[in-house]
C-alpha cells in the first residue's frame, strides 16, 4: 500500500495523556505523549498542519476507541479515523512482538502498523448526529442503571442468605419491587416476623400494590430461624436498607432517562426535515414487530440508524452478534457465538427475540424448532433474532407493518 502522501497516526489513548506515533511514508515525524487538554491537542494540531500541508483529509489515524474527545477532535479536523478493537490490537501485538511485552509506545506502533499494512483490519469511525449522541448516552445510562440495580439485588440476596433465608425464599423474584421495600421495613428480621400484625402488613402491602397472600407469606417467614452470632442480623439489616435506597434511586433515575430518551427520539425524527416522513414511517413499521418496545427501539436507532436506513441485513446481523462464527479445519466444522458485537445492541436484540418468542406464534415456533434440534436457550434466541432482523429489513423495504398471517420469507439460520 502506497502511503507516501499520507500522514498516518497510531494513537494509544489514555486518561491524562496519549501516546502518538506519526509517520509519512518511511519517515517517522513524531513519537511521544500529548496531554489530554485543549492546549495539548491544539499544540499537536499545529504541528500536524505543517506535516500535512494543511490538508487534513490526507491524515489517517488509528485508535482503539470509537468515541471520546480525541476521536471527536480528529474527526472535526477532517481526518480519517479508524478503530481497531482492543482484542484485535492485543492479538496483533502478540504476533509482532514475541516477548509479549506491553507499553504505550508499543501499542501505538501496533495501531500504526495495522493502519499502514493491513487497513482491512480496521473500521472507520461512525459519525453520529447530536440527536443520536444524546440517544446513545440515554441508552448507556439506562444500561448502567439496570446493571447497578442487578448488583444491589445480588447483594441483598447474599445478606438475606446469611441470616434470613426464609425471606429470600419467599421474595427471591421481587427483591427490586417497591412492595418488598415496604415488607422489609416492617419485617427486617425473623423476630419482627413473629410479632407483626397480619392486618397491618396486608394494608401496607395493598398500598404498595401487592396482592400476595399475607397469611401464607407470614407462615413462611415465621419458620424456625437461623442461629447467627450477635450483631450479624443488625449489620445485614443496615446493608439491605442501603441497597433498597439505591434501588429506589435507580428507579427514579430510570424514569428521568425514559423522558430523556423520548426527547432524543423526537429530536432524531425532526433533525433532518427531508428524512422526517421516512423516519416516522420506519418507526411505525419497527414498533409493529412483536418484541420491540421503547427501550429496544431506542437501542436500535442509537446503534444502527444508518444500517436501518440502508436496510443492511448482513451488517445488522454481524453488528448485533446473531450471526454465528464458523470454525472449519479438515473434516471438522463448528459454529460458535460471535463475540465481536456491539454489547448494548446484542442485549437489545436478545430481549427483542425473548419477548417475541413468548408473544409471536411464528417466533415461538422457530424457537421450539431450534430447541428441539438440541440448541441452547441463547443459541435459539439468536436464531429467532436473526429471523426478526431479516423480517424487519424486508418490512422496511416494503413499508408494510407486521402482519402475523403473512408468509415468512426470512432466511433460515444455519
Amino acid at each position: 500500500m502506497d502511503t507516501t502522501g499520507e500522514v498516518l497516526i497510531g494513537i494509544d489513548w489514555g486518561c491524562a495523556r496519549h501516546y502518538l506515533v506519526v509517520r509519512r511514508g518511511s519517515q517517522e515525524l513524531f513519537a511521544g505523549t500529548v496531554e489530554h487538554s485543549g492546549e495539548g491537542l491544539a499544540s499537536f494540531t499545529a504541528r500536524l498542519r505543517e506535516w500535512c500541508g494543511g490538508d487534513f483529509g490526507a491524515v489517517k489515524a488509528a485508535i482503539e476507541l470509537e468515541r471520546g474527545a480525541v476521536v471527536d477532535h480528529f474527526v472535526d479536523l477532517g481526518a480519517q479515523v479508524f478503530v481497531l478493537p482492543p482484542k484485535r490490537s492485543a492479538a496483533l501485538r502478540d504476533a509482532l512482538y514475541t516477548s509479549a511485552a506491553k507499553d504505550d509506545a508499543r501499542d501505538a506502533r501496533v495501531l500504526l502498523y495495522a493502519l499502514a499494512s493491513n487497513p482491512g483490519m480496521l473500521r472507520p469511525v461512525r459519525t453520529l448526529s447530536p440527536a443520536q449522541r444524546d440517544l446513545r448516552a440515554a441508552c448507556v445510562a439506562r444500561h448502567v442503571l439496570l446493571a447497578d440495580r442487578n448488583r444491589c439485588v445480588l447483594r441483598i440476596q447474599d445478606r438475606l442468605r446469611g441470616y434470613f433465608p426464609e425471606m429470600l425464599a419467599a421474595c427471591r423474584d421481587a427483591l427490586d419491587r417497591p412492595w418488598f421495600a415496604e415488607l422489609f421495613r416492617m419485617v427486617p428480621t425473623p423476630a419482627a416476623a413473629a410479632t407483626v400484625r397480619p392486618s397491618l402488613l396486608a394494608a401496607r402491602l395493598r398500598r404498595a400494590r401487592c396482592r400476595a397472600d399475607v397469611n401464607a407469606l407470614l407462615k413462611a417467614l415465621r419458620a424456625a430461624p437461623l442461629r447467627v452470632a450477635p450483631g450479624v442480623a443488625e449489620s445485614a439489616v443496615r446493608d439491605v436498607q442501603a441497597m433498597l435506597r439505591a434501588i429506589k434511586f435507580s428507579r427514579d433515575e430510570e424514569r428521568l432517562v425514559e423522558k430523556r430518551t423520548e426527547a432524543a427520539m423526537d429530536a432524531w425524527r425532526s433533525e433532518n426535515p427531508a428524512l422526517r416522513k421516512q423516519r416516522e414511517r420506519d418507526e411505525e413499521v419497527l414498533r409493529s414487530i412483536p418484541g420491540i418496545g421503547d427501550a429496544v427501539l431506542a437501542a436500535l436507532i442509537a446503534e444502527t440508524a444508518e444500517l436501518l436506513e440502508r436496510r443492511d441485513y448482513r451488517a445488522l446481523r454481524l453488528y448485533s452478534g446473531v450471526a454465528a462464527v464458523t470454525i472449519q479445519s479438515g473434516g471438522s466444522r463448528q459454529c460458535r457465538m460471535r463475540k465481536a458485537a456491539a454489547p448494548r445492541l446484542r442485549v437489545a436484540v436478545y430481549h427483542w427475540a425473548r419477548v417475541a418468542a413468548i408473544r409471536d406464534a411464528r417466533s415461538k415456533e422457530r424457537y421450539a424448532v431450534l430447541r428441539a434440534g438440541g440448541k441452547t436457550h441463547g443459541r435459539a434466541l439468536r436464531g429467532v433474532g436473526d429471523r426478526l432482523l431479516a423480517m424487519a429489513c424486508a418490512m422496511l423495504k416494503s413499508g408494510e407493518t407486521y402482519r402475523p398471517d403473512a408468509d415468512d420469507d426470512a432466511p433460515e439460520t444455519p
